[in-house]
């Protein structure tokens, strides 16, 4: 789901529970992955989201070193604990996700509970971005008057359900191979937005239009309670747990098990290496130009969001912005197929083999999706409830439940008792600290 709340979750899908035998959501025929550089770019697009664009939002709550700290805290506990989850699936000889989670006492139940929170949220969170990003685009080329128009809840509902039902015949579908290359397309927009958004902020720093003096973001911002909710935002961005079984599938297929080790290791450092230093670059520069402005824009349903910092006549930014409504539409059943097909294996349940199971599962999380927008209009709050609900277990108290139990080292159970901490944490004091900003609508 950062998401990449979300970000493009169909690595994840294929391989979460199944034995590694290559099948996925895209047809079991593919060949696998024998260049480190491909599973760089397929382990790092799961965390390269529209997460990235509400960082600098973060950063000015906590101050801007506080906020690099917390971005390379992260970075560096998701690389490590990947490192040594492998170390564990080497030793061990482990052939599937499931049976690393048998180490650790309902650390499969856990995972599948926040998978499927995460997927739901973040599927919410790229919903409510590009909802309001459209309508506000719409205003600007059609009646010229950007900003002034009240996007209420029902033209947001109105606009989430023509989204859906665009995607709809695609989540009601058992074959996703028609949507195979969108999560590409969902990454490539998203640097290439990236990369304008760095470019434009050094031609205004250069031009000495950058923010100075009160309008500086500060250092720090001694606050624990606006540290412990923005802990969740970073932690959205930080998600190649999501998709690290599938990439060492692929690589194992590809490049032969004894070689996959080698190469998943320098993956998840150099995967790690390349998100980070993309988080870095964009928040930093962002900060550096609109200081405590930057996500702040309430013109539009700009607020929380950086991209909203930019004049809607910066016409790359914006054409950028109308391609990622597109792309987004579209990965909206790929990040939905996960989690239908959660549900259908839940043997409890007998939903498997009802004619419209998947049709029942998928419109109930459409309705999840419309009614968790309308109920959270603050878009960091949802990046931040996915973090802290569902990403918080899945991508750090699982994995680091796992390597405690199962490491054979003493730094890996240390860096295990980190993540286990840091996970719960977020969960239960990240997530009361938001919904309590959420009801009351105070700080």
């Amino acid at each position: 789901m950062s998401f990449s709340v979300v970000p493009p979750m169909e690595e994840a899908a294929a391989a979460m529970f199944p034995p590694d035998d290559g099948d996925s959501p895209n047809g079991g025929d593919k060949k696998g992955l024998t260049k480190v550089s491909s599973s760089v770019f397929l382990l790092s697009t799961m965390s390269l989201g529209v997460g990235v664009f509400s960082l600098p939002t973060v950063w000015n709550e906590i101050g801007w070193l506080w906020g690099m700290g917390l971005c390379c805290y992260f970075g560096l506990l998701s690389t490590l604990l990947m490192l040594n989850l492998l170390d564990i699936v080497k030793h061990h000889n482990t052939q599937s996700w499931e049976e690393l989670c048998r180490f650790a006492p309902l650390a499969r139940t856990c995972s599948r509970v926040s998978l499927l929170i995460s997927l739901l949220i973040g599927n919410a969170a790229h919903m409510q971005t590009i909802a309001g990003m459209l309508f506000d685009i719409l205003t600007f080329f059609i009646t010229d008057d950007y900003g002034q128009y009240h996007f209420s809840n029902t033209q947001r509902a109105v606009l989430i359900l023509i989204f859906l039902g665009v995607a709809s015949p695609f989540c009601f579908a058992d074959n996703l191979a028609a949507l195979q290359h969108v999560g590409h397309s969902v990454a490539l927009v998203v640097m290439l937005l990236c990369a304008a958004v760095v470019v434009t902020s050094c031609v205004t720093i250069g031009r000495g239009l950058g923010a100075h003096g009160e309008f500086a973001t500060p250092a720090t911002v001694p606050d624990f309670k606006a540290f412990l909710t923005s802990a969740p935002n970073v932690c959205f961005a930080f998600t190649g747990m999501l998709s690290f079984w599938e990439v060492f599938a692929a690589l194992k297929k590809g490049a032969g098990v004894d070689e996959a080790f080698p190469r998943m290791k320098k993956t998840a450092i150099c995967s790690g290496i390349l998100v980070l230093s993309l988080y870095l670059l964009v928040s930093g520069f962002c900060i550096w130009t609109f200081g405590t402005e930057a996500g702040k824009q309430r013109k539009g349903n700009g607020y929380g969001n950086v991209l909203y910092n930019f004049p809607i006549t910066d016409y790359p930014i914006t054409l950028l912005c109308a391609a990622l409504v597109v792309v987004i539409v579209l990965e909206y059943p790929i990040i939905n197929f996960p989690m239908v097909n959660m549900v259908l294996n839940v043997r409890t349940l007998g939903l498997k083999n009802r004619r419209y199971a998947r049709h029942f599962i998928s419109l109930a999380g459409m309705l999840i999706a419309i009614l968790l927008d309308l109920a959270v209009p603050d878009l960091p709050d949802v990046f931040g409830l996915c973090g802290s609900l569902g990403l918080s277990l899945f991508c750090y108290v699982v994995p680091g439940y796992i390597c405690i139990v199962a490491g054979r080292g003493l730094l890996g159970k240390i860096v295990g008792a980190f993540a286990v901490v840091t996970g719960l944490t977020m969960l239960f004091g990240g997530t009361f600290f938001i919904l309590k900003r959420v009801v009351t609508g105070t700080e």
